[in-house]
């Protein structure tokens, strides 16, 4: 077992600290268990002072 805390506790706290945020559900984005992300440097990544 990796943590003691429940099962649905992580989206609870979740949701409660986009609330805090000010932040919408719907501009927030977790990848489901086993997902994987492909992120695009060029989509905003990129800093335009040759840094990156």
């Amino acid at each position: 077992m990796l943590t003691d805390e429940p099962l649905h506790q992580p989206p609870l706290d979740l949701a409660d600290a986009l609330s805090r945020h000010g932040i919408a559900p719907a501009d927030f984005s977790v990848p489901a268990i086993g997902e994987t992300l492909w992120l695009d440097a060029g989509a905003g990544g990129e800093r335009g002072d040759g840094s990156n």
